[in-house]
């Protein structure tokens, strides 16, 4: 479990004061979330969101979550309450993977900046798990937004949008043009594959946060002097410049880059589909410390079939694989980096889209065709005997819980154990964990 729950003193800025024994919750105090990572899974403080989606799929659950009305001294208004403290409760909780809807706000409709008319396409996710935030990319606004993970009712427009172009600047002021794939880095930048303009842009986030409200332990911390003086600033404008890119040889410039992945360990390195030309690249020794010149160097690694849409990238885990999504071609092609081959292709994946893996070795694919999510084992998949697996969706519709559905699922992005969807058809960014994490949570609470 987070070593968060234990050492609450550290982490005043992630974990509230523990709840009463029996864990009574207002629905409307769900506005602060305030996910925890319980063994790679974030579940929910707030433990009514995750049991309300439950309540609706299980008899069990309905039978022993009571719905209560109470009423609301200081703007006498009633309110709904769930109880989660009865043992029923967690002997009817399902081991396995629940769905919910992060953006927009399905249940509690005064959330007026997390509403259902803030996106209009949705194709590209990543997360920052040092600052607890999901960033989305809008093909449609031109445009990047940032969902506060301890408080989904503040999604934030942080880049771009208005009319389409290309201009470097602070905020509102850039501009991009059918942004497409994302990718984060803890150093603080943000890379976004800007397909009308073929180029690769940078969104500096350094000078957004002022207390990085860590899901996980952080190995810096800051001094007190230094916390009081970021505090007092409030800087919350981010700089968007290009990734310079420098090439030798033959390689070819950049024509429309669609997705995008970072190496999580060594220096920054990052990989890049281009659906144009129809190959990957790799941009290495990118140097980032400066505000608004960034510099990378473009090697080509792979060329593919001009056929091919190449829609989505993701890394194994140790790093020494590359996987690379084909949408027409319906398969994975399996990639060695470090020796430029083309291993093999794993077919049969009809409409895929997108690919990530999670700490505990599963492949998650996404499918528009099918409306679904599949997923098979990395070390099977390496060894070349893998086995497809529908994780959920049948027919195309929006429903969260365990049988959910999913419209034109794409863009996948993971933290551990957790895979984050864009449901581009549904215009939402939704969410797969496990509510198993909720009985040590309520434990661990109840102490």
């Amino acid at each position: 479990m987070n070593s968060m729950l234990a050492d609450r003193a550290k982490y005043p800025y992630q974990v509230p004061i523990r709840d009463c024994p029996h864990n009574i919750k207002s629905v409307r105090s769900a506005e602060f979330w305030h996910w925890i990572d319980i063994d790679g899974y974030l579940v929910n403080q707030v433990n009514i969101r995750l049991l309300l989606v439950l309540r609706r799929e299980y008899e069990d659950i309905k039978k022993s979550v009571s719905l209560k009305a109470v009423r609301n001294k200081d703007r006498m208004d009633v309110e709904t309450a769930v109880e989660i403290h009865r043992k029923a409760i967690q002997d009817s909780i399902p081991d396995e993977r629940v769905s919910t809807t992060l953006v927009p706000e399905l249940e509690f409709k005064h959330w007026k900046k997390n509403g259902a008319s803030l996106l209009s396409y949705p194709v590209g996710l990543a997360f920052s798990p040092k600052h607890s935030r999901l960033f989305i990319t809008d093909r449609r606004l031109h445009a990047v937004f940032m969902v506060d993970m301890h408080c989904p009712a503040n999604v934030t427009l942080i880049a771009g949008g208005g009319e389409p172009g290309h201009t470097n600047g602070y905020g509102n002021k850039a501009r991009f043009r059918n942004p497409a794939g994302i990718a984060v880095k803890e150093s603080g930048k943000l890379y976004v594959c800007d397909q009308g303009n073929g180029r690769v842009r940078v969104v500096n986030l350094r000078t957004l946060f002022c207390h990085a409200s860590q899901i996980v332990q952080g190995s810096a911390e800051e001094s007190q002097s230094e916390e009081e003086d970021c505090a007092g600033r409030r800087i919350r404008k981010v700089h968007v410049h290009d990734l310079s890119l420098i090439s030798e040889g033959n390689v070819p410039d950049l024509v429309s880059p669609f997705a995008i992945c970072a190496s999580a360990k060594g220096s920054v390195e990052l990989f890049v589909s281009d659906v144009g030309l129809g190959k990957i690249f790799s941009i290495s020794g990118v140097v980032d410390d400066e505000e608004t010149n960034c510099v990378g160097q473009l090697n080509e690694l792979f060329c593919f079939d001009r056929s091919s849409l190449l829609t989505s990238l993701a890394l194994t885990r140790d790093e020494q694989y590359l996987l690379v999504g084909d949408g027409n071609g319906s398969c994975i092609h399996l990639c060695q980096v470090r020796g430029r081959l083309k291993l093999r292709t794993i077919s049969n994946i009809p409409g895929l889209m997108g690919i990530a893996v999670t700490d505990g070795g599963t492949v998650f694919l996404s499918s528009i065709k099918e409306h679904a999510l599949f997923s098979l084992k990395e070390e099977e998949m390496l060894g070349g005997n893998e086995t497809l697996t529908k994780v959920c969706g049948e027919t195309a519709g929006h429903r969260d819980g365990v049988q959910s559905r999913w419209n034109k699922p794409t863009a996948l992005c993971v933290y551990r154990n957790t895979v984050f969807v864009c449901g581009t058809g549904n215009v939402a960014i939704r969410m797969l964990t496990s509510a198993k994490g909720l009985i040590p949570l309520q434990s661990k609470m109840a102490q």
